[in-house]
């Protein structure tokens, strides 16, 4: 989710939650939320105002550096080098745009990156060197920025929010000069989730040279000069890779969910609802996704042609497109949600809350969203989350699944509403460039899913996720445990278990890399723990020490680079302590790892807490505060942290409370994303 040049500079780094443009019509919203008969054309008013462009947009190109006045700057040079280990796919992109004017200019970097990636080296040139990105508190780094700015250097501050695109306010980029920028990443592969170097709808490239290796073998090369690429670099993962890689004691490993786990029952259609994302943010997409959802209700319809569904369009408004059944769902009502368009913002508590009042007076039990969860209008967060799942529970809908698509999207509010206690958990499902055969899709939306799945390894010190949330039989899932000397482990999921071969150091992946998805896990079980119990100023500190030692992303830190080592020495200073009642700050939504707030109980004593220790949090906060090179000094929280990882409590899946109050609880438990980069969500994923 970074970059600066030498005179002067700044760059702040925040996710981009999605285009936000005003559609043209009714200026009240719900003036479009209405039942049509079954069947029928909605009025012509309705439609005149729209122009269905988005079939004319070419595709959104997945980095640019664009100057405030919105133009685009030229990319002379983009070089990436994938180097796959197992399971594992590491990626290095560095950029070189260009300034052609006489005159300092501001702009705004963006990237999207691939689902799930965990970002693993930030990096900008400044005079004439890359100067690597640090990590440290939040609210340090933001200080730490806004006094650099002040003193016209070069910093680069990166914060990560929700989603899997990075944006990056850039000041200066320098006249007549380049901008350089380096990015890094590590994803999982698979055969569902092939490696990718994302190019597709990028413009003119002056130098474009891309490179694939696993070993000595070289998959995909290309190098090639003034290019306009016509599509990303997408290179399937060979049979025989192994599963698995090691770096010291702790080992990375995918593996599939067998399908002796546990019992999947069917789950029928019955009377089901579905929502199409129709905001500005899907406009490049959106014909694919209404030729995939054709397909896919036919798919459905050879089960069960006679069940009632109801297909309606949503941005900031709801427009219902179809009533009748899935054998009746043809051209024209795809038609109808063609002539709909994609335009302004997307408020999906809005259509949810649509959706609970029409399953009241239909009597439907099934919801699936195809959208790609960024809420650009209305309500949007846990809180919201938990209203608008209790009040479909109330209406009647058992279960919701969600078919993400786009190449930018909040996979973790979507896993955080399917898995938000329904009566049958539902799953994400990819629907974007990896998604599986249609025929596949429809057939996982007919069979249950299944939640609070435990993982153990008998053998291994630790094992993250310890429990898996809404997935099927056959869903791969990523393992991460600390296994010292370990040649063979069987990992149990379910009732079944798996064996893994675990390589020895020959074959090993980078150790900084490993390290770093070995920390997201650490940091995970802290979050999941945080969801139980509420947060504490030890877990938020054992968070930020964990995230500044290994430097990657968490609730409560950012990255930043500076031009001096004594602008350095001020990003690790420690703080003098605040003045009057010290409060623990909620946790920061990051990409994939979505820190529940406590209960209202919870958080009222965590705050009397904080406020009895203020010198104590000044303390801890302080400790954290050590360079990443330093060597972390031990504390009491850091020792009781460090034994929850080692000897974990047990983890029982939770006992079945009444509705509302198991919708408070799970509507908060969302997993950091670093298991599976393919179809579902698979718990804990990168």
């Amino acid at each position: 989710m970074a970059c600066r040049p030498s005179a002067l500079g700044a760059v702040a780094l925040t996710l981009l939650l999605g285009a936000c443009a005003g559609r043209v019509g009714p200026t009240d919203p719900h003036a479009r939320i209405g039942a049509s008969p079954p069947g029928e054309v909605p009025p012509a008013a309705r439609v005149a105002f729209k122009v269905p462009v988005f079939a004319a947009l070419p595709p959104r190109p997945p980095m640019t550096l664009t100057t405030s006045d919105g133009a685009g700057l030229e990319l002379r040079a983009l070089s990436a080098k994938t180097v796959v280990y197992g399971p594992l796919a590491h990626t290095e992109l560095h950029l070189r745009f260009h300034n052609p004017e006489s005159r300092l200019r501001e702009g705004r970097f963006s990237i999207s990156l691939p689902q799930h990636a965990l970002v693993t080296r930030l990096a900008m040139k400044i005079d004439g060197k890359l100067t690597e990105a640090d990590v440290t508190e939040t609210a340090r780094a933001r200080e730490v920025y806004e006094d650099v700015v002040h003193r016209r250097r070069d910093p680069l501050l990166v914060e990560q929010h929700g989603t899997n695109e990075l944006t990056a306010r850039v000041f200066p980029i320098p006249a007549l000069d380049d901008k350089e920028i380096v990015v890094g990443w590590v994803a999982e592969v698979g055969p569902a989730s092939p490696i990718v170097v994302p190019l597709r709808g990028l413009p003119e490239i002056g130098h474009l040279d891309v490179e694939v290796t696993e070993g000595t073998t070289v998959l995909a090369k290309r190098r090639t000069g003034s290019v306009a690429p016509a599509d990303d670099v997408r290179v399937p993962v060979r049979g025989g890779s192994p599963s698995a890689v090691r770096a010291g004691d702790v080992v990375v490993a995918r593996v599939a969910v067998p399908r002796s786990s546990f019992e999947q029952p069917s789950s029928p259609i019955g009377k089901a609802i579905v929502l199409v994302d129709t905001s500005a943010s899907r406009a490049g997409d959106l014909e694919n996704d209404l030729v995939r959802l054709g397909a896919i209700v036919r798919e459905l319809a050879r089960e069960e042609p006679r069940a009632a569904l109801t297909v309606a369009a949503f941005d900031q408004g709801v427009e219902v497109a179809y009533r009748g059944t899935l054998a009746g769902f043809d051209d024209s009502a795809i038609g109808r949600l063609r002539a709909h368009g994609a335009l302004g913002a997307s408020d999906p508590k809005g259509a949810l809350a649509w959706a609970a009042g029409e399953a009241a007076s239909s009597r439907a039990s099934r919801l699936i969203l195809v959208s790609d969860g960024l809420a650009t209008g209305g309500e949007a967060g846990a809180t919201a989350t938990k209203a608008v799942a209790k009040s479909l529970q109330d209406a009647g809908i058992e279960r919701l699944d969600a078919i993400a698509v786009g190449d930018v999207r909040d996979e973790t509010s979507l896993r955080a509403l399917v898995t938000a206690g329904f009566a049958s958990p539902g799953m994400v499902i990819e629907g974007g460039a990896n998604a599986e055969p249609t025929s596949t899709v429809a057939s996982r939306l007919a069979r249950a899913v299944r939640s609070h799945v435990q993982v153990s390894a008998p053998g291994a010190a630790r094992v993250w996720p310890r429990m898996l949330e809404g997935v099927q039989p056959g869903d791969e899932v990523q393992v991460v445990l600390e296994a010292p000397n370990a040649t063979r482990l069987s990992l149990a999921i379910g009732s079944a278990t798996v064996a893994i071969d675990v390589p020895q150091e020959g074959g090993a992946a980078p150790v900084a890399v490993v390290e770093k998805i070995d920390a997201t896990a650490k940091i995970s079980t802290l979050v999941d723990t945080a969801a139980r119990a509420g947060w504490t100023d030890s877990a938020r500190a054992k968070v930020v020490e964990i995230a500044k030692a290994k430097k990657v992303a968490s609730p409560f830190t950012s990255f930043i680079v500076v031009e001096s080592e004594a602008d350095r020495r001020a990003l690790f200073a420690p703080k003098p302590p605040p003045r009057g009642p010290a409060v623990v700050a909620p946790p920061v939504p990051v990409a994939g790892i979505l820190p529940p707030p406590a209960s209202a109980s919870a958080s009222a004593a965590a705050s009397a807490s904080a406020s009895a220790s203020a010198s104590a949090s000044a303390s801890a906060s302080a400790s954290a505060s050590v360079p990443a090179s330093a060597p972390a000094s031990a504390s009491a929280s850091a020792s009781a942290s460090d034994d929850l990882f080692a000897h974990p409590p047990p983890i029982s899946p939770p006992a079945p409370p009444a509705p509302a109050k198991k919708v408070a609880v799970a509507g908060h438990i969302a997993r950091a994303p670093m298991i599976r980069m393919g179809s579902t969500q698979v718990n804990g994923r990168l």
